[in-house]
């Protein structure tokens, strides 16, 4: 059984947005007295993500669910990936480039693993640094993916099937710099919440806060255009081990009439 790794994508995609979307409407319109509530008692009209998602139920048990989901499909494009960058750059001086590329996408995914299941409320200091980790690791890899993205396009023969589209390259570049600004005027007006208690302050961090998750969502959106060639399954080879894969239609024909070998290049 195989799917292709544009719907894997699209799950991974969809199942984060809605997760947002669900829990922040689900908050203020039954929760919140709880979810809208400042340390100074100023108007508010948007929960904050923590607020939304980490203190009440169902909120915290949806979002939970969705993102482990997410995170696990994730790593499978993650894998996927890697295997077509390795198979595209294979000088030395790149090796440091897609390893680094993979170990902080794989960094990124234990981040958000950890503080969509560790909420503020039940740990604070696991929640705040798996927090620290994800922000300072989304960008990282999101500049590493724009390095390799730039290092692809630059050696693309016109004979080779093109990875990264120029669609999807600006889809990326788009998203991160936006991704940026939103992050910056998020700090930006929580400190000033803080520091001056204005009116509408948290309302304005809380709306920066889901354009980052949002921005963040739109950007690994571009796998479904970079990997739809590639299919995933689980599949079972003679010793009925158990594999999960990504591989080439292309491939599969001439892999499926040799059982005695793995059908498809094992990625997990």
């Amino acid at each position: 059984m195989s799917y292709s790794v544009s719907q894997v994508s699209a799950l991974s995609v969809v199942l984060p947005a809605s997760a947002l979307a669900i829990c922040v409407t689900y908050s203020v319109a039954y929760h919140s007295d709880h979810s809208l509530a400042t340390h100074c008692q100023t108007a508010n009209y948007l929960p904050s993500i923590s607020a939304a998602v980490g203190e009440t139920s169902p909120e915290k048990q949806i979002w939970s669910l969705f993102l482990t989901v997410s995170c696990a499909l994730r790593l499978i494009l993650a894998m996927a990936y890697y295997q077509e960058i390795c198979g595209r750059l294979r000088r030395v001086q790149d090796c440091c480039l897609t390893g680094g590329h993979f170990a902080v996408n794989c960094l990124e995914l234990a981040a958000l693993f950890g503080l969509s299941v560790v909420s503020s409320s039940d740990n604070f200091p696991i929640h705040r640094n798996c927090f620290a980790i994800f922000l300072i690791s989304s960008s990282v890899y999101m500049l590493l993916h724009l390095r390799v993205c730039c290092r692809l396009r630059s050696r693309q023969k016109l004979t080779d099937r093109q990875l990264i589209s120029t669609r999807s390259f600006y889809i990326k570049l788009i998203s991160f710099g936006v991704y940026c600004l939103s992050t910056a005027l998020a700090v930006y007006f929580y400190m000033r919440h803080q520091a001056l208690c204005e009116r509408l302050m948290y309302t304005y961090f809380a709306a920066s806060e889901y354009i980052v998750v949002y921005m963040n969502i739109l950007f690994h959106s571009t796998s479904y255009f970079d990997l739809s060639h590639l299919s995933v399954g689980l599949v079972l080879d003679r010793w009925s081990n158990c594999v999960t894969a990504s591989f080439n239609e292309a491939d599969y024909a001439f892999e499926h009439s040799r059982p005695w070998r793995p059908l498809i290049m094992q990625i997990a």
